[in-house]
């Protein structure tokens, strides 16, 4: 009798994760929906990685495990995905809790809702020594989520499902976007098909305290604007200024009219989020500040000591709050900066209808 095709294939990269590993791959493997397979691609770890999930592996076959050396995270996602069986893929991160109905419920919702291929859903804030706390609330429907797109990625990648032979169609995951490869492939695939949330809770993701660097940061924001002005260009009927391009070079950046003046507003921006997530998970201050000391002497902030400060002076006012116990839900951490106050109110209120976006 021929083996089953799973319902869904669950997408799990895994590069020195022991550390939340076991907690990762048991939340897959009890799913309310068992009909899948998980597919673990070891990339090259040092630690007890591969140990784990041989382990696991032996106990339930729908867990697959690869192993071979460090490629990297697109790589290993691209590779992953080429091996998946069904026409459904969800992704997981080595470090991160799936709900029990994750699976069940984005699959239904695909089932259902032909026009879109990616659906995420809301998630809870980890932190470590905490227990699970906020809540990231993300747009739910397309029309929100197509408002937000522009800005930055409107859905959690740990969190998604896809259709598979979408995401094939648009070219897969790209190299040369790391670290901003999820937000790339969404801009693509928004251009053909809609994107979604489910409005519940189903994925704990985790921060880590200092997890991230200020060069990442800056990383981060020079992927963010190429991904950006290609997807603009492609909108105009142009060909993707990114197609071929192995690596994104400062050359590559200033070809694409991507000023430094832009990276460095961009970096601030996500300084900001970023902190904020922190704050609004861990409700200790110290986690936040720490993250905007690590920036205060990076060139970004010495090229912009007005907008620096003013992103201080806003996360400081968060601090505070939070210390007198009235912070309130993060969520507008994105925009908190953006100069055009006009547009910061209209994306919010297409966004999330019937917040007041606070001025300053």
């Amino acid at each position: 009798m021929a083996a089953q095709t799973p319902s869904v294939s669950v997408v799990l990269p895994v590069f020195d994760g022991e550390a939340y590993l076991v907690q990762a791959v048991e939340s897959i493997l009890a799913q309310s929906l068992n009909t899948i397979e998980l597919i673990a691609i070891d990339d090259g770890s040092r630690d007890r990685s591969l140990e784990i999930l041989r382990a696991h592996a032996a106990a339930d076959p729908r867990l697959r495990v690869v192993t071979r050396g460090n490629r990297g995270l697109v790589a290993t996602l691209n590779e992953a995905i080429a091996l998946a069986e069904s026409e459904f893929v969800a992704i997981m991160n080595a470090d991160d809790v799936s709900l029990p109905t994750r699976l069940e419920k984005q699959l239904v919702f695909l089932q259902t809702h032909s026009q879109v291929a990616v659906v995420g859903c809301q998630v809870q804030l980890l932190t470590s020594g905490s227990a699970p706390s906020i809540v990231a609330r993300l747009p739910v429907e397309p029309a929100a989520v197509r408002a937000f797109l522009p800005l930055a990625s409107p859905v959690a990648h740990p969190a998604v499902m896809f259709r598979r032979q979408a995401v094939m169609a648009c070219g897969l995951y790209r190299e040369q976007m790391m670290p901003a490869e999820d937000y790339d492939l969404w801009l693509r695939i928004s251009e053909h098909h809609d994107i979604a949330n489910l409005p519940e809770v189903l994925l704990q993701y985790r921060l880590h305290a200092g997890q991230v660097s200020a060069n990442r940061f800056e990383a981060v924001a020079a992927a963010t604007l190429a991904a950006q002005m290609a997807s603009r260009c492609r909108l105009r009927g142009e060909p993707d200024p990114l197609e071929g391009v192995a690596v994104l070079s400062p050359a590559v950046l200033e070809r694409m009219g991507i000023e430094q003046d832009q990276i460095a507003r961009q970096t601030l921006r996500n300084v900001l989020w970023r902190a904020e997530m922190h704050l609004a998970a861990s409700r200790r201050p110290a986690d936040a500040r720490s993250l905007m000391d690590a920036m205060s002497d990076h060139w970004a902030a010495a090229m912009h000591p007005r907008l620096w400060r003013a992103s201080a002076h806003w996360l400081e006012a968060r601090c505070a709050a939070c210390e007198r116990r009235f912070l309130t839900a993060a969520g507008l951490g994105v925009a908190a900066i953006a100069e055009d106050e006009g547009l910061r109110r209209r994306v919010i209120s297409r966004v999330w209808p019937g917040a007041t976006p606070r001025s300053g």
